[in-house]
């Protein structure tokens, strides 16, 4: 599974405009610790948000044939979020890239692949 996206020149250091670019989701970790949010109210305790926390990284590569051929990747990112409850480690990949398009911009219109 990946993402085919496109990058705008303005959010890349090439200063083009990218079109179907690939990003791999890997390295994904689930851990038992939880995650809170700051008190609501000063002296409060802090609220639990979440149980487990999933660390992934991505990849993204030019193209798909950069990316079936091994050759080097023009980004890498390190992520660390919430893992809701309601998942399983069986689809945590799905989830991962669920996230990315909700949440990244470079990846708001990006299709699976």
């Amino acid at each position: 599974m990946a993402l085919q996206h496109n990058i705008p020149a303005a959010d890349n250091q090439m200063g083009m405009d990218l079109t179907d670019c690939y990003t791999v989701v890997t390295d994904v970790e689930v851990k038992k610790e939880p995650r809170y949010s700051p008190p609501e109210e000063a002296g409060g305790d802090p609220v639990l948000r979440t149980k487990h926390t999933v660390y992934f990284k991505t990849f993204s590569y030019i193209n798909a044939t950069a990316l079936s051929e091994g050759k080097m990747f023009m980004a890498r990112h390190s992520y660390e979020e919430d893992y809701p409850l309601t998942y399983s480690e069986d689809n945590v990949i799905s989830y991962i890239y669920a996230w990315l398009k909700t949440n990244v911009a470079v990846y708001s219109s990006a299709t699976d692949v």
